[in-house]
This record gives structure tokens, C-alpha cells and sequence, in this order.
């Protein structure tokens, strides 16, 4: 089959009065084609499909509308109906018709301005993060003119996070183009999609204070985004491969240096380097204030008696003389603590994973642990896992199905326990305890009793040094006055009796 450019010379040439053998011979194109393209005007032909089974359009469109649109159950009710038809002729018929698909819009195509926009989009990974592989959300706001990028990865992607993101990455650009172009996440939009979309009243208040405007795409328009969504796919195929990453933190620090680093690389197709670009870009950007205030959140928190508040599963230590509640403004990397609208305390928020942790100002230690804190056993259960095999299954056993808390509580038991016996009986009666089937801690004391009585132990002497009866301390002890005990003799007497003094 030829070409249309080839058609369209074989007519051209046709209406200069050139007959078919001189056409042929010039193009090399055989004698009967060039008569058939003379034939339809040098037009493509219409090479239209003809089907052996036609069905009603009518009796088609009704089907569709009575199995909601499932093709495979249409199927079925024409073949019931008699209608013998292929599925992919049916499934073909339906898209001539127009049945069950939205036609796409035309995108239309957004000339680069300086200062115009710049696009923000989030994208999930799971990442190893030291030995654990952990699911994260990466956010990043690329400027569409100079090609810079802002890239950073959160645990997850709240409202609050996005305006600590944008504070962040905006600040340390400190120009900012006249929109910023975002799909249609429920984050930013409330209602409705792309040119109809209706903003959240907390995201305009926001915009309003840097000074942009929000624009969502169209649905099913992503391309309208296409450089941070192009960026996305260069953090997969350049960053990730070959890096690891010791903790989120690290994982942060890295990814600030490798976009600094591309900023500075010149593109591969316009061959321009980004940050220089940026430089002459900023001309016809805005320029943030410097002191723009930084997003919070508030919560209310009432100080225990032992003078601390809990905060995402850590405790801090307020000053004292401060109100029972205390106002917790919560930032991106930090909190302050507010009592009677002055500030009593500041803390920088820990790393990820941090749990069960005490924070106090710099050189400053209370002894006084916070109420209700479950203090970590896992010094008592490495000390019980070193004392032998036997000490190992017997704990697993013990704790096999057990809650979070009464493991705690049953790890100490059992290290306290050791620590009452001696390691050979306390060996025995864990051995004898797993021979009955016995994984029960309450029960240890009293089965280490029958075990000293069957194995018939000798009790360990005490260690006395000779020459005791000579020290100092001794000496003067042996003057001291006898206490006066009788009170407690009769107490003693009468609870014995069942009598009350």
C-alpha cells in the first residue's frame, strides 16, 4: 500500500498531462495502482469493514441499557435472542456506537512563560529504610520554566504536611510563580474537577498568603503536569538505584542533595542548566517575604502530676508553676508549648520511630518519670535469653499469645525470679516446669520449693570474713540500746488470736 505524500504525486502529475506509463516509470509504481489513485483523485481509500452479522441499532443500544453495560451478559441475551455474533464484533460494535466510553477532551497545549507556574504532585514508594521496608509518600513541586525541583518524603500526606511542604520548599526558593498547577486531590479541592473544581476555604487562605492561585487539571488530563510528573519518573530510573538509606532523615538529606545537584547539570535537550535559569526567571516571580509565619496545629494537653504532657507517643516536661492545660502549637519540625498565651517550653520533634521517650531543656534531668509510661523490658528479656537455650524456649513459651503490657510485666517477673534462686535451681526449675507443660511465672517460686525438697539442695552459707566481731562499726553497735519491739509482739499476738488491738 502506498503512502498519501506518493498519491498525491501520482495526481499532481496526472493533471499535468503525464499518462499512466510515464507515471509509473518516474515513481516506480506499477501501472495498475497509479490507474486505481487516478481513479479516486489521488484520496485514500475507505477501507471500511464489512460485517457478515448486522444487529438493530435500536435492539443493541436497549440490551446495553438492560445489563448495565457488562458485554460478556450482552452476549448471552442476543445469542439467547438467536443473534450469532463473535464477542469481538460485539465489543466492537459497542465503541462504534459510542456505548459505555467518555470521548477524551482535547488537551490543550500550555506555552512555557517565565513566572507562570509551577505543579505539585505526590507519588507513593515503599523504600528500605535500614533493614525495614517502609511505604512512603514523595512530594515535590517543580517550576515548569527553569526546571528546578523540590523533592521530599513524609510517613503520610495530610493537609497539614502539604502547607509544611509548600512553607518549606517555597522558603527555600524564595520566589514563587503566579499559580501552582495540582491534580485534583481532596487536600486542596472540595468539590468538583478541573475548571469546576471548588477550592477548601484553609487552601485559598493559604494561597492568599504567598501570594498564588491554585488550578486543578482536567480528569484524565495528567499531562497538563507533565514535568513534575516526567520528574517522578527520573527519581525512579536515577535516584533510587543504587542508594540506600539509613533512616527517613538520611533518605530526606539525600534527596535535597540530588535535586541540587541536577539543578546544576545542564539539560539534555535544551542543554541549559536550571538554577541559572531560575536566576533569570526570578525577574518575573514574586519574592516571598522573609519572615512568612510557619503552619501549625493546635492541641490541648493537661500536665500530670509528675509535671509532664504526652505528644505523639513521647513525654515532655513543663516548667513548673505552669496551668493544669497547656496549649501545644505543633510545627512541621518542632512544638512550643504555650501556658496563659506565654511560652514555657520548646522541643525539636524527635526522629522517626521515636516511642516512649522523656524530653527535658538542656541541662536539666528530672528524676520523676511521667504517669502512665510503659518502660521498655528489653534489658531484663537480652539478660533471660543469655542464660541458656532452655531459658529462651521457656520464655517464648511463656509469652506465646500474651498482651502488650503483660508481657512486660511477665519478662521481669521471670528476671526477678532468677535473681532470687541460684542459676543451677533456677535452671532446674524451668526444666521441671517445661516438663509438666508448665509456662506459667506465677508458678515458678513454688515449684523451685518441691525441686529443693526432691533434689534435697544444700542452702549456700553466707560469706563472713573472720575478724568481724573486731571492726569499729561492730564495736559501737554492740552499745547501742536494744528497740522496744513489744508493741509489735502484741500485735502480732492478737492478729493471731482474732483479736484487734
Amino acid at each position: 500500500m502506498i503512502d498519501i505524500g506518493t498519491r498525491q504525486m501520482i495526481w499532481k502529475f496526472f493533471q499535468e498531462g503525464k499518462n499512466i506509463a510515464d507515471i509509473s516509470r518516474r515513481l516506480e509504481v506499477d501501472r495498475k495502482t497509479v490507474a486505481l489513485v487516478i481513479k479516486t483523485k489521488g484520496e485514500p481509500p475507505l477501507n471500511q469493514r464489512r460485517d457478515t452479522v448486522t444487529i438493530d441499532e435500536g435492539l443493541l443500544k436497549a440490551t446495553f441499557q438492560d445489563c448495565d453495560g457488562w458485554i460478556e451478559r450482552i452476549h448471552e441475551v442476543l445469542r439467547a435472542k438467536g443473534v450469532e455474533i463473535g464477542y469481538s464484533t460485539l465489543t466492537r460494535m459497542v465503541r462504534n456506537i459510542g456505548l459505555g466510553e467518555k470521548k477524551k477532551k482535547r488537551a490543550e497545549r500550555v506555552p512555557d512563560r517565565p513566572g507562570e507556574e509551577f505543579q505539585h504532585d505526590t507519588s507513593p514508594y515503599t523504600v528500605k529504610l535500614g533493614e525495614r521496608a517502609t511505604k512512603v509518600q514523595a512530594s515535590q513541586i517543580y517550576f515548569r520554566f527553569s526546571k528546578r525541583r523540590y523533592l521530599k518524603f513524609y510517613l503520610s500526606f495530610t493537609r497539614f504536611i502539604m502547607k509544611c511542604f509548600f512553607h518549606e520548599a517555597l522558603s527555600y526558593f524564595e520566589y514563587i510563580c503566579a499559580r501552582c498547577i495540582i491534580d485534583n486531590t481532596n487536600l486542596a479541592v472540595k468539590e468538583g474537577t478541573g475548571r469546576n473544581a471548588i477550592f477548601n476555604q484553609e487552601m485559598l487562605a493559604f494561597a492568599k498568603i504567598y501570594d498564588f492561585e491554585w488550578m486543578a487539571h482536567e480528569v484524565c488530563h495528567s499531562d497538563r503536569k507533565a514535568g513534575v510528573e516526567r520528574s517522578f519518573w527520573t527519581a525512579e530510573t536515577n535516584f533510587f538505584p543504587g542508594r540506600t538509606f539509613a533512616s527517613l532523615e538520611d533518605l530526606n538529606r539525600q534527596a535535597f542533595d540530588w535535586s541540587e545537584k541536577h539543578s546544576r547539570t545542564p539539560n539534555k535537550k535544551t542543554k541549559l542548566i536550571p538554577i541559572e535559569i531560575f536566576e533569570h526567571e526570578k525577574t518575573d516571580m514574586k519574592k516571598l517575604p522573609s519572615n512568612l509565619p510557619a503552619p501549625y496545629l493546635s492541641h490541648f494537653r493537661l500536665v500530670d502530676q509528675y509535671g509532664y504532657i504526652a505528644f505523639d507517643a513521647n513525654s515532655y516536661w513543663i516548667p513548673k508553676g505552669t496551668e493544669r492545660e497547656v496549649l501545644v502549637l505543633q510545627y512541621a519540625d518542632s512544638i512550643k508549648i504555650y501556658s496563659k498565651r506565654k511560652p514555657v517550653a520548646e522541643y525539636p520533634l524527635p526522629p522517626f520511630g521515636t516511642r516512649r521517650s522523656c524530653f527535658f531543656p538542656n541541662g536539666l534531668k528530672p528524676t520523676n518519670r511521667p504517669a502512665k509510661v510503659t518502660i521498655p523490658s528489653t534489658q531484663e528479656e537480652a539478660k533471660l535469653m543469655s542464660m541458656g537455650k532452655e531459658i529462651e524456649i521457656y520464655l517464648q513459651g511463656t509469652l506465646k499469645g500474651s498482651s502488650k503490657n503483660n508481657r512486660h510485666r511477665m519478662i521481669r517477673k521471670l528476671y526477678l525470679t532468677s535473681l532470687r534462686l541460684s542459676p543451677s535451681l533456677f535452671l532446674k526449675t524451668v526444666q521441671r516446669s517445661m516438663e509438666y507443660g508448665i509456662f506459667n511465672v506465677d508458678r515458678l517460686e513454688a515449684i523451685s520449693v518441691q525441686v529443693l525438697g526432691l533434689e534435697n539442695f544444700d542452702m549456700p552459707t553466707a560469706d563472713i570474713k573472720q575478724g568481724f566481731e573486731e571492726r569499729e562499726n561492730y564495736l559501737l553497735g554492740e552499745f547501742t540500746d536494744c528497740p522496744e519491739l513489744s508493741e509489735y509482739d502484741n500485735k502480732y499476738n492478737g492478729r493471731n488470736n482474732g483479736k484487734k488491738n
